[in-house]
């Protein structure tokens, strides 16, 4: 018997709304149907095919022809129909206590075990609620680093007298912006960083003197007011620190009186942790009163756990923002590219892209993220309390600090609405549709007077209706955001196609999670897309394909392993139909297979595929932390 280690993450999330289908990332109507029933009520049978969903990042061995896959995995296990508490699941893990070598109960929602082997997994499974949902539970770090290290002559160390970052000035929240002729707030925002921790003895950050309600979620073994990395400092000076003290540096919401933090301890203090320590910190914040969450931090890929927690907490008004990441690349990165999340891109002091951000079309807005001073820790040398951080970390707290700051003034807002109003005064001008969003900046820069002069002219309806507790149907995210002139969200009834139907019939192999596909204009923008499917599983996706300007689209099926969907672990297999003829079928393939076709909706012939060959590759793996003990 090959002996496995495993450290399984089990979330009894019971106060989380069920939804009926994955959102797919396109404005137009799109209805999944499923052809085959899919229960999240798993028999053992199941539960063994479901074991190895995915690869967590840091796992070195591929799927291939008479090998067994060798690695350490953590798994989510969400309970949305099981009577069930943390209690009950202990119990589970405690009857199995020659298999698990180590509990540790992260919340009440939260317990982490570890198993030795497959065996004793499936054994574990088995004595669990009906309705469980086993993902992976990825790891997470954090999305920026200090300048010095890579240029010790950029480092400035101690600041003798308050300095006001180039970012603030960018953003719009200098006394030149916000001065003293505008009326107070009438709004205290309370904003959650969720991140390695908070400093309140550091000179330029409030403390419970300056900020009585300050609090946070104790996690990992470390206090939430313990910083041992200076990440989460770094990002909460950006946000909070004071300003008008002749210290440091000052920030978006220079005053405590005037918004109050919450800190959630998502992350240890070597600056790595896990998709269910993110989650679990996110919650608390909610449930501590926290209106906007700024999470500077990602890795791994979509699970359905943590869309569905996101949408739950979007439509409590919460206001969720993440860093777009730092990989260079059009890859996704999570949560930043979850569509109630907005996916923060970085820019330099010129306004330009940073070279590492991610670009993709989840990106939403753009902020400073390049040589960024703020905040540190002083744990090692009383001199390191400011410092220059670069990195898509750096960019999210702006964005985090001006949505307190605006959303203060303009309380009575939801939160769906201060995020359209952000998007449609980026870069100061104001635009009613996402024809000036772009892959690589989103909306543009974000502008805190721009965006208050647009809410005292149009006030909250700037930013579209409110939703009253059902603001996740109006977002998709990125550049297919609500904004008013656009037509989202869905009425009740369908809305006819005004383009043609493209329907993709789906069957996937056991390793349905590693398969993802688009369909895109040719030289222009990506349609829709899809990913996060269940193993040995049938599909069937409806959509309206809009007519494109070059007369040619391109459906990409893509997997992550390199090995297609047929038929080593299953007999997966795939048909796309354009305007009701079939533009491609296929099964077997490497990393990706590409189809292009007529999609002029004036052509009323039956579209022509042409293939076009992809090169087979291994994935590219996103640095992953080592996992937390």
């Amino acid at each position: 018997q090959k002996e496995f280690r495993f450290e399984i993450n089990i979330i009894t999330s019971l106060h989380i709304e069920q939804t009926s289908s994955k959102t797919t990332s396109h404005k137009t109507q799109a209805t999944r149907h499923k052809t085959q029933a899919r229960s999240m009520i798993f028999t053992k049978t199941a539960i063994k095919a479901f074991t190895f969903l995915a690869l967590v990042g840091s796992a070195h061995s591929a799927k291939q022809n008479g090998r067994n896959r060798t690695q350490t995995l953590k798994y989510l296990l969400s309970f949305y129909h099981a009577n069930a508490t943390s209690s009950d699941v202990n119990k589970v893990v405690l009857s199995q206590s020659n298999s698990v070598s180590r509990i540790r109960e992260v919340n009440e929602n939260i317990t982490s075990v570890v198993v030795s082997k497959r065996a004793d997994l499936e054994e574990l499974l088995d004595g669990l609620p009906n309705g469980t949902r086993a993902e992976v539970n990825y790891d997470v770090s954090v999305f920026g680093w200090k300048v010095k290290d890579q240029d010790s002559g950029s480092f400035r160390g101690r600041k003798l007298a308050e300095e006001t970052p180039y970012g603030l000035t960018m953003v719009e929240v200098t006394p030149d912006s916000f001065d003293a002729t505008l009326p107070l707030p009438t709004g205290n925002i309370k904003v959650c960083v969720v991140d390695t921790g908070y400093t309140p003895n550091h000179e330029d950050l409030p403390d419970t003197g300056d900020m009585p309600d300050l609090n946070g979620f104790d996690q990992y073994g470390d206090k939430w007011d313990k910083d041992g990395h200076g990440h989460g400092s770094h990002c909460a000076g950006t946000i909070g620190a004071m300003g008008k003290n002749n210290l440091g540096v000052t920030s978006c919401n220079p005053d405590p009186k005037k918004f109050s933090f919450y800190i959630g301890k998502g992350l240890s203090d070597q600056g790595s942790g896990s998709n269910a320590g993110v989650l679990a910190a996110v919650e608390k914040c909610v449930e501590a009163g926290a209106k906007v969450v700024s999470m500077s931090l990602g890795g791994g890929a979509y699970t359905s756990t943590a869309f569905d927690l996101f949408k739950s907490l979007y439509n409590k008004d919460t206001l969720l923002i993440a860093a777009a990441g730092n990989g260079a690349s059009s890859q996704y990165s999570y949560p930043a590219s979850y569509p109630h999340v907005m996916s923060v891109a970085a820019v330099n002091n010129q306004g330009d892209r940073a070279s590492f951000s991610q670009y993709n079309d989840q990106v939403e807005i753009a902020a400073p993220g390049v040589d960024v001073m703020s905040t540190l820790p002083n744990n090692k040398n009383p001199a390191d309390k400011y410092e220059e951080w670069s990195g898509t970390s750096m960019a999210c707290p702006h964005v985090a600090g001006v949505a307190a700051l605006v959303w203060s003034y303009f309380p009575a807002c939801e939160n769906n609405q201060i995020r359209n109003v952000l998007l449609r005064s980026a870069d100061g001008s104001v635009t009613e549709a996402n024809s000036v969003c772009d892959n690589k900046y989103g909306y543009g820069i974000v502008k805190a007077r721009a965006a208050y002069d647009l809410l005292l002219a149009e006030g909250c309806e700037a930013g579209g209706p409110a939703y009253n507790g059902s603001q996740g149907d109006a977002s998709l995210g990125g550049c297919n955001q609500f904004l008013p002139g656009n037509s989202w969200p869905p009425t009740a009834s369908p809305t006819p196609c005004s383009g043609l139907p493209l329907t993709l019939h789906l069957e996937t192999d056991q390793w349905g999670g590693e398969t993802s596909w688009e369909v895109k204009h040719v030289g222009g923008m990506k349609q829709f897309q899809n990913n996060g499917y269940d193993g040995d599983q049938v599909y069937t996706e409806e959509h309206c394909l809009q007519p494109s300007s070059s007369g040619e689209c391109e459906f990409t099926i893509f997997d992550e392993y390199s090995d297609g969907i047929c038929c080593s672990w299953g007999s997966g297999s795939y048909k796309v139909e354009f305007n009701n003829e079939i533009v491609k079928e296929g099964a077997q393939f490497g990393a990706s297979e590409t189809t292009r076709f007529a999609c002029d909706v004036t052509n009323t012939e039956a579209p022509v595929a042409s293939p076009i060959e992809s090169p087979i590759s291994s994935p590219t793996e996103s640095p992953v932390a080592s996992p937390i003990e």
